[in-house]
């Protein structure tokens, strides 16, 4: 987006980057939620074995600055490594490492709009030892950089919403 600031255009973008965002959501077999995996959504996949895997997500949901070997989440799900991979990535639809990066993003987006917090502080809070490695992981999985991220925050909190009017929107 060019300056000037264009409502028309900046709601244009927005609605752009929904429809992405939604778009991206629905290839995922299982939200990133902690909500309870109803038996019939994988009928051919034993209730212990989905048990398992949400066990493991659960966790990682609540112990998100941790790391997880993967040694650990078998353990945990009381699976061979072959077994946990494969029903791991069928439920969810990510791999182990892949669905604990996205879980830290998602909870990045919320930290990066905190303008006190720097890069460096987001990255420690998430677990990531070396903030150049969470700024590559952000950018694979979003697109953009966390300063990029951040600096959008930032102008969305300079423009004054309540002077614009929008066709339909006031």
């Amino acid at each position: 987006i060019k300056k000037p600031l264009k409502a028309e255009e900046i709601l244009q973008k927005i609605g752009i980057l929904l429809s992405a965002r939604d778009a991206s959501q629905r290839r995922r077999h299982v939200s990133l939620s902690t909500e309870p995996i109803q038996d019939e959504h994988y009928p051919d996949v034993p209730s212990h074995i989905v048990d398992g895997v949400l066990r493991v997500r659960d966790f990682i949901a609540q112990n998100h600055s941790e790391s997880l070997t993967l040694t650990d989440a078998c353990k945990m799900a009381s699976m061979s490594k072959t077994y946990f991979c494969h029903f791991f990535k069928y439920i969810t639809g990510y791999s182990l490492r892949s669905y604990h990066h996205v879980v830290k993003i998602r909870i990045a987006e919320e930290l990066l709009m905190d303008q006190r917090l720097s890069i460096m502080d987001v990255s420690q809070r998430l677990g990531y030892g070396d903030s150049n490695y969470f700024s590559t992981i952000y950018k694979r999985n979003t697109g953009i950089s966390p300063g990029q991220r951040q600096a959008f925050y930032q102008d969305l909190e300079r423009i004054d919403w309540q002077s614009w009017e929008v066709e339909g929107i006031n």
